[in-house]
């Protein structure tokens, strides 16, 4: 599998409060690493780190790809980057052959929410 898409895209700035993650994936995934989803962040001004807080969301869309959405709850925070991390490799995300995302390593992404 490969992703196809990623909103907001890496680096973006200004990303609306309510804006959903989504990552689109070429085919359909193994469950069981979903819904729980890639691991989601916000480091705030201060550098502190914590899980961003929402829900996680799967489904297979017309075109068999698998599409995986976080809508935050509450809305993000201003002044803070959120960073995503798609785990490749061993253990990572797997399509329904069972191959990696990635032969070894993660993806990642981020954000910022200037508010």
């Amino acid at each position: 599998p490969r992703i196809v898409s990623l909103t907001p895209p890496h680096g973006e700035a200004f990303v609306s409060r309510t804006a959903p993650v989504e990552i689109v994936f070429s085919e359909p995934l193994i469950s069981d690493v979903l819904p729980s989803g890639p691991a989601f962040r916000r480091t705030t001004a201060g550098r502190t780190e914590t899980p961003a807080v929402g829900t996680w969301s799967s489904l297979v869309d017309g075109a068999r790809r698998q599409v995986v959405r976080f809508t935050p709850s509450p809305r993000y925070e201003n002044s803070t980057v959120y960073s995503l991390l798609v785990k490749g490799g061993f253990g990572g995300v797997r399509d329904r052959e069972g191959r990696p995302l990635t032969d070894s390593g993660d993806i990642g992404s981020s954000f910022h929410q200037s508010g």
